[in-house]
Order: C-alpha cells, then sequence, then structure tokens
C-alpha cells in the first residue's frame, strides 16, 4: 500500500474512532436510536429517556460535536436530528444485529426507534 493511500486509511480510523467513542454510551447510543425515528425536541428526548436535562444536553452536545446529530432552533425549542447517512448506517446495522431485522439490508423502522 502506498503512502498517500496508507494515509487515507489512517485518517478514516481515526474519523471512525471517534464515531465509535461517541457511540459507545448507552444513552447517546438510545437517543440516536429515538433520532432514527425523527426529529425530535431536546425536551421529548428527556421525556423518552426520563433523564434530567443537562444530563441529555451533555449527551447532545457529543453527539452534535462529533458530527452525529444536527440541531436547529424552531420557536423556543432546538430540535435535533441525525447528521447525514453515516448515523443512520450505523444505527440500521446495530438494529439488524441486535433486534433482528429481517433482512440485512432493509432501512431502519421507524417504529422500532421507541421500541427499547
Amino acid at each position: 500500500m502506498g503512502d498517500n493511500n496508507f494515509q487515507t486509511v489512517e485518517r478514516n480510523a481515526r474519523e471512525a474512532s471517534v464515531l465509535l467513542k461517541s457511540m459507545s454510551n448507552e444513552t447517546r447510543l438510545l437517543i440516536l436510536c429515538i433520532l432514527a425515528k425523527g426529529e425530535m425536541a431536546a425536551g421529548d428526548i428527556e421525556h423518552a429517556l426520563n433523564m434530567s436535562q443537562s444530563s441529555v444536553s451533555q449527551h447532545l452536545k457529543r453527539l452534535y460535536d462529533d458530527g452525529l446529530v444536527t440541531r436547529r432552533k424552531q420557536a423556543q425549542n432546538v430540535l435535533y436530528s441525525l447528521d447525514g447517512e453515516r448515523a443512520a448506517v450505523i444505527i440500521t446495522a446495530l438494529h439488524q444485529i441486535f433486534c433482528g431485522a429481517a433482512k440485512p439490508d432493509s432501512r431502519f423502522p421507524a417504529e422500532a426507534a421507541m421500541a427499547y
């Protein structure tokens, strides 16, 4: 493998490591599963997880900083959603492995996001 290819692999491994570290926390993984259903206000995520606002905010900030979620303000609410294809693909794969999706190539069913 040439130096250029190795540098690419090295950079990709570093990015994957950041992503996997972020997802290795159970609460953050649950948040990603919830957001697989679609955009949701921070307060609704707090309610779904039965967690304090400060705790959920810290986890959402980490997911945002690591490029897994995006946020936008709407009136008094901050709405969160999965950021791009990367998070959705990983959540789909995890759902297939751990929740027994019917086909390896099927998309993550939105109804199952809250069925944990």
